[in-house]
């Protein structure tokens, strides 16, 4: 017996057949035979009649199900014919979910575009701009056809029946329709016929109501499913949000340096420069240009690689559920985009970790005292903490590329020990911690030949300007914005007196403007910073205020600048003007704190979190040291826009802090134990001894 397929094609050999069985067919043919008749009307009369094909389409199941049940007799032929109707049901299910699905999407975009748009209106008091033409269909509009029946017909025959062939044959008209389109383009070569068929019942999903109103935007409707895309609105509308927060527009990163992944490969790929990306894998591969010509592609095909251009990327949006958006930086760090809420849709108040669960020390209360009775004269509400992150011991320093005029008071000793501790200070914005200083600091703990000690202090921010603002009066005004230079001064200012008793008498400090496209700290700034390059001599002059007025406040007793000790690059000429010129330059400060330090011992015991960066010659290997150990400090931005990395480790740094102080609390006891059992037993031998003399 044939299949299905074949025995609609015979039948379909019959116009008058057709013509009874399917009128729109008829209807579609004599339209195109009778030139009286436009093609427009015969269209417009051919998609209300496939409309009612769909809605007749919602029949009984039971009784749908029945009709079939007895429509053959049970044989291997009729079960073939089963399964190829059956095919054919779930086939269909599949094109009106598929469709269905591609609605939904697409109504949640124009919703949300909708809602952009309004939001932007209200707060620029400007009326609502009108979303594009082919949004403007409403969702109430368009109903796709049920499924659910479909599939329930599907599920009816999937169970085992009793075929009778005698019965009559069911009238499925979509099913029949399709079918027959398919058999009459065979017979005759045209696909006209079938596309139209097509477009029917893709469109026909729509609801009669709006077929008869609006015929065009029925075919608009289709094309909206089969074709979803971005809105242009959304496209206009994305770039000119604003973070209810910091109160600005979009926001750039900072400029990154990726490392080049090619093999024995060191070269840096800096700003604006062109490189090689592979995006597939768990681990995305860039390589410069020269690996990739010569094919060290870490075994990655070549023609899967895209050339890129190392710009900066945008940060990204977070949008709450009532419409407020927020810089992902100006967020929490346990926020993400899908669970991000705004502080005016938050119920609950939760319990953030604080820097001030932080362990405490003699350095960083002095510290957070002095600086907060200090900023309490411009800010009575100021609120800092200052914590120490590190703090590790008998570590060895290489010297050998530090100016001669420091090196020559090590000429006595082969190895420098020394202990390295960061300093960070925190300000507390709306109830979250933000890292606006720190300070990365050696402090050797063995003294020169002259037997003093040396403090080398470094600062992780790479400001871009210090500025000052006049009253009117020519008093210079410390600007509100720029809190992260005067809270740099005081604590290093601070953390000098404080040295002083540990026998700390001398410092050494490296002052240099990173180049452009280097910048691994604290690259997330205020825009209104961003349009002010940071110049050498900027910086320079900020460094000889600070020490000015340290030197007024008796907090060190002179300064003295050194040049330059830059060492030329690998990868500059070694005759470089600008290098040459950089060497002359006095970028390095010879810090004399006192004459005349304490003999105060270090405690060691709040070591918490280790880490290591040496001393470098340069700012540029002193970032490139960071690079190669991992310790970009990424996380470390500027006030407002975003939390420090220091509210993330909170609550393991107490745990570790806790563990390591009971740790180290019972090891004292257990010590003082043997010393007292020790002192014990040997006064009791010399009482003993006494006892036995005084017998004699």
């Amino acid at each position: 017996m044939e299949d299905v397929s074949n025995t609609l094609a015979k039948r379909s050999q019959q116009p008058g057949d057709l013509e009874k069985e399917f009128p729109n067919d008829a209807k579609r043919s004599k339209s195109q035979e009778d030139p009286a008749i436009s093609i427009e009307d015969a269209r417009k009369e051919e998609l209300r009649s496939d409309a009612q094909i769909v809605r007749n389409m919602e029949w009984d199941t039971s009784g749908c199900a029945h009709k079939l049940v007895s429509k053959w007799e049970a044989g291997e032929e009729g079960q073939e014919e089963l399964r190829n109707l059956r095919q054919k049901l779930e086939d269909f299910i599949k094109i009106i979910d598929d469709k269905q699905r591609r609605m939904q999407e697409h109504l949640k975009k124009v919703d949300k575009v909708q809602k952009q748009d309004k939001d932007l209106s209200n707060e620029e008091n400007q009326p609502v701009q009108e979303p594009a033409a082919n949004n403007d269909i409403p969702a109430e509009k368009i109903t796709l056809a049920n499924s659910d029946t479909v599939r329930e017909l599907t599920d009816t025959i999937h169970e085992d029946v009793v075929l009778d062939m005698s019965a009559k044959k069911p009238e499925i008209p979509c099913l029949d329709k399709k079918v027959v389109a398919s058999s009459s383009s065979q017979k005759n070569g045209k696909n006209k016929k079938n596309e139209d068929t097509r477009d029917a019942t893709e469109t026909a999903a729509v609801d009669s109501e709006h077929q008869t109103e609006q015929p065009e935007d029925l075919r608009l409707a289709t094309k909206i499913i089969t074709e979803p895309e971005t809105s242009s609105a959304q496209k206009v509308h994305t770039d000119n949000r604003r973070c209810y927060k910091c109160r600005e527009g979009m926001r750039l990163y900072g400029q990154t340096v990726f490392q080049c992944m090619g093999y024995a490969c060191e070269v840096k790929i800096i700003a604006k420069e062109y490189y090689y990306h592979y995006e597939k894998g768990a681990l995305p591969v860039k390589v410069c240009e020269t690996c990739y010509r010569s094919g060290k592609t870490c075994n990655k095909r070549k023609d899967k690689f895209v050339l890129k251009q190392n710009d900066r990327q945008p940060v990204p949006f977070y949008e709450c559920r009532c419409g407020r958006v927020a810089h992902k930086y100006c967020t929490h760090p346990e926020d993400n985009v899908a669970t991000f809420q705004c502080d005016h849709c938050t119920k609950e108040v939760k319990a953030l970790p604080s820097t001030a669960d932080l362990p405490k020390n003699e350095l960083t209360k002095n510290l957070e005292e002095e600086l907060l009775r200090r900023m309490r004269r411009f800010d009575e509400n100021a609120m800092f903490t200052v914590s120490q992150q590190c703090y590790k011991e008998n570590m060895y320093m290489n010297i050998d590329q530090l100016p001669a005029k420091i090196k020559e008071n090590f000429t006595t000793v082969k190895k420098v020990k020394y202990a390295v501790r960061t300093i960070s200070v925190s300000q507390k914005i709306e109830d979250v911690d933000c890292c606006i200083v720190q300070w990365i600091i050696h402090e050797t703990t063995s003294a020169d030949k002259n037997g003093r000690k040396w403090t080398f202090p470094q600062y992780l921010d790479s400001l871009r300007v210090f500025e000052e603002s006049d009253d009117g009066n020519g008093k210079p005004v410390k600007d509100p914005r720029n809190k992260g230079g005067v809270v740099a001064a005081i604590i290093l200012e601070e953390y000098f007196n404080f040295m002083k008793s540990f026998g700390y008498t001398r410092g050494f400090l490296l002052a240099q403007v990173p180049k452009p496209g280097t910048e691994y700290l604290f690259f997330m700034r205020p825009s209104w910073q961003e349009k002010v390059q940071l110049t050498q001599e900027n910086l320079l002059g900020w460094y000889n205020k600070t020490f000015g007025e340290m030197k007024k406040n008796g907090s060190i007793i002179g300064y003295e600048v050194l040049p330059s000790s830059n060492v030329p690059s690998t990868n500059d000429s070694p005759t470089s003007v600008d290098q040459t010129r950089a060497d002359k330059e006095p970028n390095n400060y010879l810090i004399q704190i006192t004459e005349d330090g304490g003999n105060r011992q270090m405690n060691g015991t709040d070591i918490f979190s280790p880490m290591s960066v040496e001393i470098a010659s340069s700012q540029d290997a002193f970032y490139d040291n960071l690079f190669d150990h991992s310790l970009e400090f990424s996380s470390l931005r500027w006030i407002r826009y975003s939390t420090a990395v220091l509210t993330l480790n909170v609550k393991n740094a107490v745990a570790d802090d806790k563990k390591k102080r009971e740790a180290s609390i019972l090891k004292k006891m257990k010590e003082n134990a043997k010393k007292a059992a020790k002192k014990s037993k040997r006064s009791k031998v010399q009482e003993s001894q006494g006892a036995e003399n005084q017998l004699e």
